[in-house]
């Protein structure tokens, strides 16, 4: 009777490399993930291709309320798609709202820093991106009935918006909507709203500076808008009302949340001292000028002339690295007062290992 010989043992092959990444198969992976020469990377590419026609039939549908159209007669070829004598062309020469010109650059950074691949939307996505235009066209063309010029315009911001629900889906909203609202720095405020933000902020611009004048022992009075001093009259004109630095701080303010990605509670705080921050620089140039008013004003009129050319050109330029000091200066005291739990180690006297939890 022979004896039963036992099984040979199976041999399990081993990695050759044990410290080599696993292979992934393509179609395990995220689509987000797959690049242009990808099985879905037609499809990104046919995302990008439908967002930029997007916004050029936007920009093209809008231009004659942005920048209008040339009229003029045996106009060059470069002039013909701009009439600098209306749109935003006429607002940006404005003092108010010189920094215009600079929002759409800015804008256009702000997505490329934030920007994520597109995704190709459902059918349900693009039938509401569609009936979304469609609502804002009806929406520019109640507003141009009614030769609402500034309303008009702003319908640009969300119209922009919707391009990029139609290329990506409502998904493209989380890093697109912020700065695609930061557009509606660009265009003027109503006359409204110029009339109801202008009076207030010249009326607190002139009074806090008289406050201050009197606390540094000079003779100064509020007459109106206007600055009583011993031999001069200090008007405060509509460019020092701090409406332009208000305008150009929200707008940076809105920029420094976007590109540091604050928590929410710092964007909070941030974004309420816009305002105040706005308000003492431009309060700080009003007491200034007063102060060499008084020290430099006599019967030589160039030197009233020089104050005030110092006062509109080069202090209104110092104005912007002043304001960022103090929203740093903010960010590092609000660092120091609220310490997250996790950037410190803890400590119950055993030394520097201290005890696991």
């Amino acid at each position: 009777m022979s004896s039963m010989q036992p099984p040979p043992p199976v041999k399990v092959p081993t990695a050759v490399n044990a410290g080599a990444p696993p292979i992934v198969v393509e179609a395990d992976r995220p689509q987000a993930e797959r690049g242009p020469g990808d099985e879905n990377g037609g499809q990104g590419q046919m995302c990008n291709w439908v967002l930029a026609g997007t916004i050029l039939f936007t920009v093209y549908f809008y231009w004659n309320s942005l920048f209008g159209w040339n009229n003029s007669p045996n106009p060059k070829f470069w002039e013909i798609p701009f009439d600098f004598n209306s749109g935003l062309p006429v607002t940006w020469r404005n003092q108010q709202y010189s920094h215009g010109w600079l929002i759409p650059i800015i804008t256009v950074s702000l997505l490329a820093f934030r920007w994520k691949r597109l995704q190709a939307p459902s059918t349900l996505e693009r039938w509401a991106a569609v009936g979304l235009i469609m609502m804002t066209v009806a929406a520019r063309a109640m507003f141009a009935k009614y030769h609402m010029r500034t309303p008009d315009m702003y319908t640009f911001v969300p119209m922009i918006a919707w391009a990029f629900v139609m290329a990506g889906g409502f998904r493209t909203l989380k890093w697109a909507a912020a700065p695609t609202a930061f557009l509606i720095f660009m265009f003027p405020l109503s006359m409204t709203g110029e009339r109801m933000t202008l009076l207030p902020l010249k009326s607190v611009a002139t009074q806090c500076s008289v406050f201050i004048l009197q606390t540094m022992g000079i003779e100064a009075t509020a007459e109106g808008n206007a600055i009583k001093l011993a031999e001069q009259s200090l008007e405060v004109a509509d460019a020092c009302s701090g409406l332009r630095m208000l305008t150009i701080f929200l707008a940076l303010a809105a920029a420094a949340i976007m590109v540091l990605e604050l928590p929410l509670w710092k964007q909070i705080i941030v974004g309420l001292s816009a305002v105040p921050i706005a308000l003492a620089v431009n309060i700080i140039r009003i007491v200034v000028t007063a102060v060499l008013y008084v020290m430099v004003v006599n019967s030589n009129s160039l030197n009233a002339e020089r104050i005030e050319a110092w006062s509109h050109d080069m202090a209104g330029w110092l104005m912007i690295p002043m304001a960022l000091g103090m929203l740093f200066a903010e960010l590092q005291i609000l660092d120091r007062i609220v310490v997250d739990e996790d950037d410190q180690p803890l400590d119950v006297g055993l030394g520097q290992t201290g005890l696991p939890i």
